[in-house]
């Protein structure tokens, strides 16, 4: 287990900050995260927008985002044709993004807008990507097990010694993430994709909050798509170190 981040008064920023948040079914939470989000960046002087992303939720999500981004210049929200999941989602927020940093959260509130100031103190450090790691593993012996296994494969399969892939909450420079090809749940592997010889990136303890409203998206059969998208980012990293050597790219 790590320990939770401290906090840090190292965190003076002058670009302007994209934060990237998809939503799906989530009408419940969406004014608090624009609220708690809002609270953190005008108490540390940032300048920002919050781009909420609607992943074709069934619920009042879509109406009460644009009658909040109506009232909110900071705020710009984006509505999608349909259901795509999470990493389409993120790809349209960072289409969207015009900040020198862009940080990608969930939209349910388990992603604390107060660790925002430490992935800025990271950013204004030196690094080009910072990663939220989790403290602890509440899913039991068998999940944490599987995630472990899935973490070491993507760390032995891009070189990138990150110890945990799986949270969307990170913050980049935004060069990174634009135009980068993310399919399935490839949002997942992000960092591991967007690492390149040079890049500098670190990662740091976070507590992930228990879910106060609605019902968890993530469900046990998704392994299956998590060991597919494996392959897939075999796939993509060989094609981007060696397009002609790529024949054996199923070969682990």
């Amino acid at each position: 287990m790590l320990p939770l981040a401290s906090p840090t008064t190292n965190t003076a920023f002058a670009g302007l900050i994209s934060v990237v948040a998809p939503l799906y079914n989530e009408a419940d939470t969406v004014a608090q995260l624009v609220s708690r989000v809002a609270s953190v960046m005008q108490q540390h002087g940032y300048d920002y927008e919050l781009i909420l992303v609607n992943d074709g939720s069934s619920d009042r999500s879509w109406s009460i985002m644009q009658e909040l981004a109506a009232h909110d210049g900071h705020l710009v929200a984006v509505d999608l044709a349909g259901n795509y999941g999470q990493t389409l989602s993120l790809r349209a927020g960072f289409a969207q993004a015009r900040g020198e940093v862009i940080i990608a959260m969930d939209g349910d509130l388990q992603h604390d807008p107060a660790y925002i100031p430490q992935f800025i103190s990271l950013i204004n450090e030196g690094y080009d990507m910072v990663g939220g790691a989790k403290a602890k593993r509440p899913e039991g012996p068998v999940a944490t097990a599987l995630a472990t296994t899935a973490h070491g494969i993507i760390r032995r399969l891009s070189g990138v010694k990150l110890r945990y892939f799986g949270a969307t909450y990170k913050a980049y420079r935004s060069y990174l993430v634009r135009n980068v090809e993310m399919l399935g749940d490839a949002h997942r592997f992000l960092g591991a994709l967007v690492a390149r010889k040079g890049l500098r990136y670190c990662e740091f303890p976070i507590e992930i909050h228990e879910r106060q409203f609605g019902q968890s998206n993530y469900k046990i059969s998704k392994l299956f798509y998590v060991i597919l998208d494996l392959f897939i980012l075999r796939f993509l990293l060989c094609i981007r170190a060696s397009p002609s050597g790529c024949l054996g790219w199923l070969a682990f």
